[in-house]
């Protein structure tokens, strides 16, 4: 159903278990989220080449048990209507301190991988204004418990 026909009046609300489709319209106007729920991904205990494809989700839980190289895939980098699309990517990192980890493209604070924590969990997220082109990271939480 068109967005556009969907609540039918002005002042009607969307509630619970409902949604908008995802159909090319575009929504004009002030949009009041009260929350969003993102899909989470659990690729598991990895190692090597890993792709984060934002096509499955865009928070991931991942368990490191060697050097590891994390890349973005299944980005849509725009939209004919509304151009160039912005992204973000959460990382749930365990044991990402005792290995080498590697995020290729991706801009830190201060030009370096922040010191990640041995045995435990860290939390990064990933932010991308250009499509997946560029990406810039931040850790969000170090050894969260």
């Amino acid at each position: 159903m068109p967005i556009n026909t969907y609540p039918a009046n002005a002042g009607d609300h969307f509630h619970s278990g409902q949604y908008i489709q995802s159909n090319g319209d575009v929504m004009n106007g002030t949009l009041l989220l009260k929350s969003v729920n993102t899909r989470s991904v659990s690729l598991g205990t990895v190692s090597g080449s890993v792709a984060l494809d934002m096509a499955q989700g865009n928070d991931f839980i991942v368990t490191v048990n060697g050097a590891t190289t994390f890349t973005f895939t299944g980005v849509t980098a725009s939209n004919a209507t509304l151009g160039t699309l912005v992204h973000s990517v959460g990382l749930q990192l365990i044991n990402g301190g005792n290995f080498t980890m590697s995020f290729p493209g991706v801009k830190w604070a201060g030009g370096t991988v922040p010191t990640l924590t041995s045995n435990a969990t860290d939390i990064l997220s990933f932010v991308t204004f250009d499509g997946g082109t560029n990406w810039r990271g931040m850790m969000v939480s170090k050894d969260s418990k």
